[in-house]
């Protein structure tokens, strides 16, 4: 019997390994100039459900690089705490990624982090965020998005052609959203402009056709002169 329940325990686990976390030989990477830790620059592994971790060959993984996943075919990704920087275009058009989850280290979204990522329709933000760049989430299946506080600034395009965005949740702290930052996101019904915007740009909202008269007139109030 005992022998019968250890086997079945085995085949358990080799099961099991594949689907929670994946072999450090799965990952390209490069050493920080520092030389502190580790950055991701590529993956090579077949699992679809990454997990990304938190060591490779004894240094710890600080940033996700520049298209290390692009094109991808990955389906889900846990990054581990301790990276502080996703870099430009890392995920971008990974059509099958409709998971993401963030570190509270993370503090950098680059350029086109994720945009194209169709299936992507959910992800929560970490506060520790100071800096997402331009289209970081365009052309994303996102549904509503909640702005992290300690990012001040929505850079121009940030999420254009999010055709599914139907919420967004803008924290006091918020000064600048910019250029075209919602644009032709015709979906969205409700958006709050916290009084901290001083700065609004040109289309940013322009093609938000179901956004409500009354919260129209909130935005024009914050500054906005463009078509809605």
């Amino acid at each position: 019997m005992k022998k019968k329940i250890l086997f079945v325990l085995i085949i358990t686990a080799i099961i099991a390994v594949p689907v929670m976390a994946q072999d450090e030989g799965s990952f390209l990477v490069s050493v920080t100039r520092d030389g502190s830790g580790v950055i991701v620059t590529g993956y090579g592994g077949s699992a679809r459900d990454v997990r990304v971790p938190a060591n490779i060959q004894g240094l710890p993984v600080k940033e996700i690089g520049t298209r290390a996943f692009r094109t991808s075919r990955i389906t889900s990704i846990v990054i581990p705490n301790g990276v502080t920087v996703i870099g430009d275009a890392a995920f971008q058009n990974s059509e099958s990624l409709h998971s993401v989850t963030l570190p509270s280290s993370l503090k950098t979204i680059g350029r086109d982090a994720f945009q194209g990522c169709g299936a992507l329709t959910a992800i929560t933000l970490p506060n520790s965020i100071t800096e997402i760049g331009v289209t970081a989430f365009a052309n994303t299946g996102l549904r509503s998005i909640t702005w992290p506080t300690g990012a001040s600034v929505i850079s121009d395009y940030t999420f254009r052609e999010c055709s599914a965005l139907e919420t967004v949740a803008l924290p006091e702290g918020v000064i600048t959203i910019g250029q075209g930052a919602f644009y032709r996101c015709a979906a969205i019904v409700t958006v709050n402009i916290p009084a901290t915007v001083r700065n609004i740009g040109n289309l940013s909202f322009n093609g938000c056709t179901a956004i409500p008269l009354g919260t129209r007139v909130s935005i024009q109030r914050a500054g906005y002169r463009g078509n809605f």
